[in-house]
């Protein structure tokens, strides 16, 4: 029995109880991301969300978009990585799209942690396509808020003990002195 991300909103539709966390978004490395046309019936992330929509899967429900190595190619490449973190916070929601690394196989992500906390989808982008702009919670959301909603369901983000101002400050002191060294 073969299966692919087409098969997502099918299998989300049809049983909505279940909780469905698409590694890599349905990212392919092949295909060039842009804006999501439904004639154009291109793969990757577009075949995911083709299929959301085509059975009615509403944002926020029961599909996960994990980034995993999906960001860490993206990255470097900032009109895609606009369309295709546009396109996953649209269709799969902003309460669904969760970060991941993949940092056992390519090593430290602090790069990749780096480059999405500054990330942000230009306004025009956001405006000609319908793009969320990416806030300061919605970033919350993505680093964990969602991850910890799919893992832990009975935790509430208000029930989370706040940080002390000063802890925050002492933390990002902290990680503007680190620096990371690949080995060759």
């Amino acid at each position: 029995m073969a299966n692919s991300r087409s098969d997502i909103g099918v299998v989300a539709k049809r049983f909505p109880d279940v909780k469905f966390l698409i590694y890599h978004s349905g990212f392919v490395t092949s295909v060039k991301e842009q804006p999501y046309d439904a004639a154009a019936k291109r793969d990757g992330i577009d075949t995911l969300i083709r299929s959301l929509v085509e059975n009615g899967v509403a944002p926020n429900s029961n599909v996960y978009a994990e980034l995993g190595s999906t960001w860490r190619f993206l990255m470097r490449e900032p009109a895609q990585a606009a369309h295709a973190l546009g396109k996953l916070i649209k269709y799969c929601g902003e309460d669904n799209v969760l970060c991941g690394t993949d940092s056992i196989w390519y090593g430290s992500p602090q790069d990749q942690i780096q480059a999405l906390r500054t990330f942000q989808i230009g306004a025009e982008v956001r405006e000609k396509h319908g793009y969320a702009e990416i806030t300061r919670a919605l970033r919350a959301k993505i680093f964990g808020l969602n991850g910890a909603k799919v893992a832990l369901p009975q935790l509430r983000a208000e029930d989370a003990p706040p940080v002390p101002a000063a802890a925050q400050t002492r933390r990002s002191s902290s990680y503007s002195r680190i620096s990371y060294r690949r080995s060759s």
